[in-house]
């Protein structure tokens, strides 16, 4: 459960988060309240998905080797499927 939790948590904690900051906005009409959620929930959806990684650039390891030897920068990330 924790586990799902931490690789889901940008999803939660981004659109959560807009939602929560503008729901303390004093906003007393209905008429303007649901447009206003509404088009922050879509914002922090969209923030997500920009904010997601691409895809891998390199094939292989040589291929990344030879892109650190000509000193291009290089994002490596680890992680572990157990």
């Amino acid at each position: 459960m924790f586990e799902t939790i931490n690789q889901y948590s940008a999803v939660i904690a981004i659109p959560g988060f807009l939602v929560a900051m503008f729901a303390l906005l004093p906003v007393r009409s209905w008429r303007r309240r649901i447009p206003l959620y509404s088009g922050v929930a879509i914002a922090g959806v969209v923030a997500m998905l920009v904010l997601q990684p691409g895809d891998s650039t390199v094939a292989s390891d040589a291929e990344a080797r030879d892109i650190i030897v000509y000193g291009q920068p290089v994002f490596v990330e680890f992680f572990s499927n157990t």
